[in-house]
This record gives C-alpha cells, sequence and structure tokens, in this order.
C-alpha cells in the first residue's frame, strides 16, 4: 500500500510581525557599522599613509641589511614604489601603494645620480636623509624624517 506524502503547511504560516522587526534591526545595525567604518577610515587617511611608509621602509631597511645590498624607496605624491639597483643601475618598480591623500618628500642632500629613487637604503643601516608629509583634506599633516644615521622618526598621533 502506498503512502500519500502531503506537506504540512498549515494555513498561518508566513513571517510574523515580530520575525520582520528582527530582520530589520539586524540589516539597521549592520547598514550603520558599515557606514561608521566608511567614514572612520576616511578620517584618517594621512595617518594611514604614514603607517604605511612606516612599514614599508623598515622592510625595505631590513631587506638592505640582510640581503647586503642597497634598496630604495620613491615617494611621489600619489603612490609609493620601490628599486633595486641591478648591475650598478636603479630599476624602479611600479607603485606598491596608492596614498589616501598626498605626500610630499624633501630630500636634505643631493641626488647621487638623476635615476636614483628618493630615499636610498644601505647594507650597513644607514639612508638618505629626508622628511616627507603626508597630507589630506581632513585631518592634520603627519610627518616621517631621518638623518641618514638615527633611522626613522615619525610623528605619535
Amino acid at each position: 500500500m502506498a503512502t500519500k506524502l502531503t506537506p504540512s503547511v498549515t494555513p498561518d504560516a508566513g513571517i510574523t510581525l515580530i520575525e520582520l522587526l528582527v530582520v530589520i534591526t539586524v540589516l539597521a545595525i549592520l547598514a550603520v557599522g558599515v557606514s561608521l567604518t566608511a567614514f572612520g577610515s576616511g578620517q584618517q587617511s594621512a595617518q594611514s599613509d604614514k603607517e604605511t611608509f612606516r612599514k614599508q621602509f623598515n622592510a625595505a631597511r631590513g631587506l638592505a641589511i640582510q640581503g647586503r645590498s642597497a634598496r630604495g624607496l620613491n615617494v611621489g605624491p600619489t603612490g609609493l614604489s620601490t628599486a633595486v639597483m641591478k648591475k650598478g643601475d636603479w630599476v624602479i618598480k611600479p607603485i606598491l601603494h596608492q596614498w589616501s591623500g598626498t605626500a610630499t618628500i624633501s630630500r636634505l642632500g643631493p641626488r647621487s645620480k638623476q635615476d636614483a629613487p628618493d630615499i636610498i637604503l644601505l647594507a650597513n643601516g644607514q639612508n638618505t636623509a629626508f622628511d616627507v608629509i603626508f597630507s589630506d583634506r581632513r585631518s592634520r599633516p603627519q610627518k616621517c624624517s631621518s638623518d641618514g644615521w638615527t633611522g626613522l622618526i615619525c610623528d605619535q598621533n
């Protein structure tokens, strides 16, 4: 004898008003969280650019010391790129990081070569003396600098 399967749907099946309110509340909380995250990250763009520069500077410095070969960083108004020395010439790589705002570099000494990067990091831990200022329209400018001997010094904010 075959058993007839019938769906067990009751006539009052559906979404209750309370379930609908819970879903709308959860979606509203998620939307506010996303908008605050986007707003908050835009507020600190000069500071995040400074932190990115600090990390890349320290990484390039470490690579120069460990690899016993000069490394370089180019700080453009819109982005940061790296450079390596190959057969006596500098090879500038494409932009590694786009700035959220703008960056301005001031070298505190002459360039060794016309095609040399803005900042040269040597195997002995020394580097080119410079000042870099990161700015945007929403926050105060952030500064990193080096005299070439004592390493990188950045604003504490």
